[in-house]
């Protein structure tokens, strides 16, 4: 049989919070049940009060406590019967802290990857903003042969609560190890196309279909998919190659676009310039559009371009995925997609959080917008039709 227990009377200062600021209604009915729900008495089954039992003793709405009831209910703290009541979940009593780790080496160690390392300072900010949420594992020994060792990953699982994983093609048997423990994973960027959960993910393909109907409008013919690695390898590829096909289509004209994918040998600088040389000295095929998987391959196409003697934008516009700062590099004035790195980073460790705290529950996955920065390397029409999507 579930047992009631009972709130305490709340005292005439309960509406304020220790800092000395008034509270909201709703803050002051969710901080009262919060105190509730970690008294070491309460157990698994115990009945809440009733909804109109606590807006008349906190003097609030029932909606206001409807929907701190909600609230709780979604982070798995409490169960609610609809004509039944409230009653308390012990597997979402909150720890003093949940330890997780990252698949992907520390910040600093990352000299060269601002990309992760901005996502990062926004999870490193969100934890920070959870005060007692969420503590880091460091990874002992992260790298073999210039990559992540995913066995770490799974040798670390029974000391973690939960994990967040960066994208590599090893990655499903770190997923599995890690559900089969019962302990949740959240990915930077979808595991496959047809993911719906517990992954966030900048909008590839949004943006990409927005770059290709903007290229369609201009009536580009020749265009150009510059990236670093196998299409098969990589999820984010593959989205903002469909995503730019998607968008090309057609020209107003009637006739198809033609789009080519070509693979550098890295991913930096040198290695755009040396894919974009090879496409040039074939003499036979010269894009009048580039869209390069990062902006670092982005600069090198640019230079190997300039080098050849085609002039951009006139002839050919060049346009970066990552959004990094160029403001040191070979063309600060590159055109490219912008990323929300620190929101990714908040996202990924709220996400992380919520599943945690309602024991391992899935949560929709998440596409966060992308924009464009608008630069030198496309023409004044082709930002203006980028800036208005």
């Amino acid at each position: 049989m579930n047992k009631s227990f009972h709130a305490q009377p709340a005292r005439s200062g309960a509406a304020i919070a220790p800092n000395g600021i008034r509270m909201k209604p709703a803050e002051r009915v969710f901080r009262f049940l919060e105190s509730e729900l970690e008294r070491p008495g309460i157990q698994e089954g115990n009945r809440l009060p009733t909804i109109r039992e606590l807006a008349g003793r906190l003097k609030v709405s029932t909606f206001t406590v409807q929907k701190v009831f909600q609230r709780l209910a979604g982070e798995g703290r409490i169960r609610v019967e609809v004509g039944n009541g409230a009653f308390f979940l012990a597997s979402g009593r909150k720890a003093d802290h949940a330890f997780i780790t990252l698949g992907i080496p520390a910040p600093g160690a990352m000299s060269n990857d601002i990309w992760g390392q901005r996502i990062c300072c926004g999870m490193l900010n969100m934890a920070a903003r959870s005060g007692k949420g969420v503590r880091f594992l460091p990874l002992a020994c992260w790298e073999r042969e210039g990559r992540l060792d995913r066995s770490l990953l799974l040798n670390m699982v029974s000391q973690l609560d939960g994990l967040v994983l960066f994208p590599d093609a090893d990655n499903d048997p770190v997923r599995l190890g890690y559900d089969r423990a019962g302990k949740p994973v959240v990915d930077l960027n979808p595991p496959s196309e047809t993911s719906t959960a517990n992954f966030v993910s900048p909008d590839y393909f949004g943006a990409s279909v927005a770059l290709g109907g903007a290229w369609r409008a201009l009536g580009k013919k020749r265009v150009l998919f510059l990236t670093g690695a196998p299409l098969e390898a990589s999820v984010s590829n593959r989205l903002r190659l469909a995503g730019l096909a998607a968008g090309l289509g057609q020209n107003p004209m009637g006739f198809l676009v033609g789009c080519r994918v070509i693979i550098a040998d890295s991913v930096e600088e040198e290695g755009g310039r040396r894919a974009m040389q090879w496409i040039l000295s074939r003499g036979k095929w010269v894009p009048d559009a580039v869209y390069c998987f990062g902006d670092l391959l982005a600069l090198g196409a640019v230079k190997a371009l300039r080098e050849h003697g085609v002039k951009i934008p006139a002839e050919t516009s060049v346009v970066g995925g990552t959004g990094l700062d160029l403001s040191t590099t070979t063309c600060p004035e590159l055109t490219r997609t912008g990323q929300p790195f620190e929101k990714i980073g908040e996202e990924l460790v709220g996400m992380l959080q919520q599943r945690i705290r309602c024991g391992g529950a899935s949560a929709p996955g998440r596409f966060l917008p992308m924009s464009f920065i608008a630069g030198g390397t496309t023409s004044a029409k082709e930002n203006e039709l980028l800036v208005l999507q």
